[in-house]
């Protein structure tokens, strides 16, 4: 009997998707119990000929379409028979036996709102830098630093790098693929669940995941403006969740002429810090933040269609 449902959307890293499923290919949780839903967003030769390794997993392979990641989860929640879904990213490789983990979770919390977040960090392959360290302790893409082990928190950290929740949870309502990029369309489904459906978040980093994302501060910045458009969507459809720059008026267009001021000014400083250690983390934190912020707000600017 199928008991757990794998959904991990992909689209043009078969490199990394193999990593994941090697790891699974590890995961005690018999395979009788479980399958994987890979929704292929864009169709690649390369894909197929790599998934061709792993015909002794429960393996199930479509074509999502080429809509994004959020329509692609949706398809493979239609497909699903597992009563549990668990969500991984094509680059989130897991680092503890994640399939019989958050199955057991789920046995032990039978609510239908009960839903468990796992932790994902920063593959130890990768060389940390004082850049990446800034990410994974301070940085705007996860913020499992906030979050205190065991505790229930809010959907606002509905992170699909790696969450489980059972299938009854979603009938009502799925992912939002009218995103203009895929950020924030996790979260925006997250508060939803809890405004609806009573979804309790529990988190638990002891579910370890390694995510293979070698951090630049180029790509960052060029990843920004897309998250700052997405985020403008993302405050639209939910006002309460407005920073206070976000609430004053004119906060934006302020806050996007002293970023860029202060970018001018810091910017050099910040490529000269990316490669420094990483205990200089904390110390580069204003520069680094400032680096991001810029291109951020210049998305955020961008009006919505």
């Amino acid at each position: 009997m199928i008991k757990l449902s794998v959904i991990i959307p992909t689209r043009g890293r078969p490199h990394l998707l193999q990593k994941v499923l090697r790891s699974i290919r590890n995961d005690p949780l018999p395979k009788e119990h479980y399958e994987l839903l890979i929704a292929e967003d864009q169709k690649e030769s390369q894909l197929r000929g790599m998934l061709a390794q792993f015909q002794d997993l429960p393996l199930h392979h479509f074509l999502a379409g080429g809509r994004g990641p959020a329509a692609a989860r949706n398809q493979a929640i239609q497909k699903a028979r597992g009563e549990i879904l668990l969500f991984l990213d094509d680059d989130v490789e897991p680092a503890s036996p994640l399939l019989s983990g958050h199955l057991d979770f789920h046995r032990h919390h039978p609510r239908s709102g009960d839903a468990a977040l796992g932790q994902v960090v920063l593959h130890p392959d990768i060389p940390m830098n004082a850049f990446r360290a800034w990410v994974e302790r301070y940085g705007p893409q996860f913020a499992y630093a906030k979050l205190r082990p065991g505790a229930i928190v809010s959907g606002r950290y509905f992170y699909t790098a790696q969450v489980s929740v059972k299938r009854i949870l979603l009938e009502r309502e799925r992912f939002d693929p009218t995103f203009p990029y895929p950020s924030y369309e996790d979260l925006d489904l997250g508060l939803r669940l809890e405004k609806c459906c009573g979804l309790r978040l529990h988190y638990r980093p002891e579910l370890l995941a390694f995510h293979h994302a070698p951090y630049s501060l180029k790509g960052y910045r060029d990843r920004a403006w897309r998250v700052g458009v997405s985020r403008r969507y993302f405050i639209q459809k939910h006002p309460e969740e407005r920073r206070l720059v976000e609430r004053l008026p004119g906060g934006i267009p302020m806050a996007l002429f002293l970023v860029r001021v202060m970018d001018t000014l810091l910017f050099p400083l910040a490529k000269w810090a990316e490669p420094r250690p990483p205990s200089w983390a904390a110390v580069l934190r204003p520069v680094f933040h400032v680096a991001y912020r810029r291109p951020f707000f210049e998305g955020y600017r961008q009006p919505i269609s």
